[in-house]
């Protein structure tokens, strides 16, 4: 954004004359130069407009002008009244613009203060301090919204980011003195509940006692907790911490138990319940935010709020409102997802009652076959029983045998058997 502005206009005998616009961002003036057309010559028009006005290095005339200094705000224009202009939408875009320069220019006047501070401290630091680490991100987190609000000038941003990044390398370099010796601290713990995990799996290798082993390692558990390592070992430690445990589960109830809490509803009911912490955690989020909100109206409300703070409020409170309205925007979408999956569970539920249901009735079926076999075969025995005929006597005998002669006499076999041969021998003895 230039803070510089060349163009013609006329003064108050309208007479043409070269005006020279300088704003002095530090002090919120505007400096007014007027150059009468008999000394704005091509060399000083060249050096105005392609030099001065770009803000390259070159010497502004001590002579032959008039200068007017100006007091920059929105309600009075920042040209003196014995200067006119045709182009007053320059001169009042212009006016707008550096406004906001100003503001801007205090603005980071209040960082660079700021950061002198935390220099300061910095420096006398002999060993990593989080509290000012702490500190320093805090006061780097204020300048990048201000930058994503576009509130800092470029070269204003530069210059913080690269102060910021000096002390930002100052407090790693103190911090890596410390990791060194908590890192060797940490492999000292890490070594002694690896002794622990080894001498537990060398026993469940052996067939030790599985509660006794279990419960030591709830222990271990329990107290690792609390210990103090770097990122990587710890994440190490719990693998195999976690690995022991699957193995005593395995060896005490068996395969089953590892496939145990795997079923579609369990899966299910465990993204739910992820999902619910995540709402409250927005919601929670969004609740921060309306409390930022409401704080900042407050303060701008208050009669004791400068100029300059209120508009930073201002700005600040823009910010706020979107960002809750694009966490309201994911909250619509989080709770939409929850009642999807609601819906899903439901329909699981159903379909698992429905199914344990018919499991029952299959056994229940399978439980009431077994005693009624009995009864069932002798109902059978009974009916076979009646079928039979009644006992023979002499005459039914004779008759069959009749009957029988008759059979084979229409067959005609080639040889009669010896049991029909024998009951002719019988009959004729009759």
């Amino acid at each position: 954004m230039k803070t510089k502005i060349v163009l013609w206009g006329n003064d108050e005998n309208d007479k043409r004359i070269l005006i020279a616009i300088q704003l002095r961002s530090e002090d919120n003036k505007v400096d007014v130069y007027t150059f009468h057309d008999e000394q704005a010559n091509e060399n000083l028009q060249r050096i105005l407009l392609y030099e001065w006005r770009e803000g390259k290095e070159t010497a502004f005339p001590t002579e032959g002008f008039v200068h007017h200094e100006m007091a920059l705000s929105l309600a009075e224009s920042i040209l003196p009244e014995t200067v006119k202009v045709e182009n007053m939408d320059l001169i009042n875009r212009a006016q707008s613009e550096w406004q906001f320069v100003v503001l801007s220019s205090k603005l980071y006047q209040s960082y660079r203060d700021e950061l002198e501070d935390l220099e300061s401290k910095i420096g006398a630091l002999e060993t990593y301090d989080s509290g000012l680490w702490e500190n320093l991100k805090g006061f780097w987190d204020k300048v990048r919204g201000q930058l994503r609000e576009r509130n800092l000038s470029r070269n204003h941003a530069d210059t913080l980011k690269e102060k910021t990044n000096m002390l930002f390398a100052k407090m790693k370099e103190l911090n890596s003195k410390l990791n060194e010796v908590f890192v060797k601290q940490s492999q000292e713990v890490y070594d002694r509940y690896d002794a622990q995990i080894a001498d537990v799996n060398k026993r469940l290798k052996d067939g030790g006692n599985l509660q006794m082993i279990f419960e030591e390692l709830k222990t271990i558990q329990q107290k690792f907790r609390n210990e103090k390592l770097v990122r990587d070992m710890r994440s190490k430690m719990w693998d195999k911490i976690d690995e022991a445990f699957k193995v005593v589960k395995l060896q005490k109830f068996g395969p089953e138990a590892m496939a145990s809490g795997n079923t579609p509803l369990q899966r299910l009911d465990r993204r739910f319940q992820g999902l619910l912490k995540a709402l409250k955690k927005m919601e929670e989020s969004i609740n921060r935010d309306q409390e930022e909100l409401n704080f900042q109206e407050k303060r701008i409300k208050s009669s004791d709020s400068g100029q300059l703070e209120s508009q930073l409020r201002e700005a600040k409170m823009k910010m706020v409102k979107d960002r809750i309205h694009s966490k309201s925007l994911k909250l619509k979408d989080m709770n939409e997802t929850r009642d999807q999956l609601t819906a899903q569970m439901e329909k699981l539920r159903k379909k698992e009652e429905e199914k344990a249901a018919k499991q029952k009735e299959r056994e229940e079926r399978k439980t009431k076959k077994t005693p009624e076999a009995p009864a069932i075969a002798m109902l059978v025995e009974e009916e076979m029983n009646k079928s039979e005929a009644p006992p023979e006597t002499k005459e039914d005998k004779v008759e069959e045998k009749g009957k029988d002669e008759g059979i084979m006499e229409d067959i005609k076999p080639t040889s009669e058997p010896a049991s029909v041969s024998g009951n002719k021998e019988k009959e004729e003895e009759e």
